[in-house]
């Protein structure tokens, strides 16, 4: 009998097996190819729903030259399916509020309503459904939406809509207070490197708004049209030092009334309170220089810009205010100073807003240039 038989089996790890390619090559190929089907497909719809959300953002910003009926979308633009892989919170937000609040002959509140509501369900603290939500609700139940309009987000626009629902429920310091929030976070935000300035095409200023003005401007605007608060009343929400005082003071000089004269000193004022330093000095600089442009101080003007342009260090911001500073040498018939800021404006790697005013000042102020000089020469 062999010795050997009785024995276990050794215990040897197996040598490497690979598959026959014929065996893996198929599943692969058609697990490759079904993905790139669906995610062509995906993306497909994903783009259709990213250009119908753009034209309907679009729609959502006001039109002075047609501020009556809206006209009606393109068939093609309809809203999504309210499902989380078909689109976004952003988009069933933005759907809800433009039907919410279309001027077209068909009602279609309802449909946006549940747009919006969707669009939380999707994503519960997504800042700008809930907004939409509140500001639907508040169509339909003042009461209901006390709640919606007391649990938003804590950015500027949320916090100014939380504002108006404790003004119209009468709780004025507490209003007040949110509204200060509000215009402060406004005013820090448009600091960021990306934002664009806003171009101010009011015949008699045409130039740049500061930093964080744009956003100011529209909280401020409404309390300045509230009914039920005095001049007394709203202005303690402006916080001190801060461009919402500016933005009070355009509006109010627009219609002309005589409490802007009150916030322009208050900003000429400050002027030897400015205690803080970097972005936050130069952009109150601009305001003392805004301040005496719309006083008509053109050569005081003129000084501040100068030192709010050594001051900020954006680049985007500097040629916006050269940009304001060639509109103040344009009022002292100063063309030297002038044509030093076009330069400056237009110092840019490529063509932008900035740039195209720039020349559009350029084009409008040198026939003017020449009749100055040439009446100079015949005297």
């Amino acid at each position: 009998m062999n010795e050997d038989q009785g024995k276990p089996t050794e215990r040897r790890e197996p040598g490497q097996w690979f598959p026959h390619l014929w065996l893996v090559w198929p599943p692969t190929a058609l697990l490759v190819i079904g993905v790139g089907i669906v995610g062509s497909l995906l993306s497909l719809r994903w783009s259709g729903d990213s250009f119908n959300a753009s034209v309907v953002s679009q729609r959502l910003f006001p039109r002075s030259e047609n501020p009556g009926r809206e006209k009606p979308l393109p068939e093609s633009v309809v809203p999504p399916e309210s499902s989380w892989w078909q689109t976004t919170p952003l988009h069933l937000a933005e759907w809800g509020v433009y039907l919410g609040r279309s001027r077209t002959d068909d009602d279609r509140t309802e449909e946006g309503r549940e747009l919006v509501e969707a669009a939380v369900r999707i994503s519960p603290i997504n800042p700008m459904a809930r907004l939409a939500r509140a500001q639907l609700a508040s169509k339909s139940s003042k009461f209901a939406s006390w709640a919606l309009d007391l649990g938003l987000s804590r950015d500027a626009v949320s916090l100014a809509w939380s504002a108006r629902a404790l003004r119209h429920a009468g709780k004025k310091e507490s209003a007040i207070r949110v509204y200060r929030q509000a215009l402060r976070i406004a005013c820090s935000n448009d600091l960021a490197p990306a934002s664009k300035p806003t171009f101010n095409d009011e015949p008699n200023v045409r130039r740049y708004l500061l930093p964080g003005e744009t956003t100011a401007r529209a909280i401020v605007r409404e309390l300045i049209t509230a009914a039920d608060w005095t001049f007394q009343d709203w202005s303690e929400a402006l916080p001190k030092n801060t461009v919402a005082i500016l933005a009070a003071a355009r509006i109010l000089c627009e219609r002309e009334r005589p409490e802007a004269q009150t916030l322009l000193k208050q900003i000429l004022n400050q002027e030897q309170e400015i205690g803080s330093t970097g972005a936050a000095r130069a952009v109150q600089t601009a305001m003392i220089a805004e301040a005496h442009a719309l006083l008509s101080q053109w050569r005081e003007a003129e000084q501040e810009y100068h030192q709010a342009i050594d001051q900020i260090s954006d680049l985007t911001i500097k040629r916006s205010w050269w940009f304001n500073l060639a509109s103040v040498a344009l009022q002292l018939n100063d063309e030297a100073q002038r044509k030093v800021a076009l330069e400056a404006a237009l110092e840019a790697p490529t063509s932008d807003d900035i740039s195209r005013k720039a020349l559009e000042l350029q084009r409008e102020s040198e026939p003017l240039g020449r009749l100055r000089s040439s009446g100079t020469k015949a005297n």
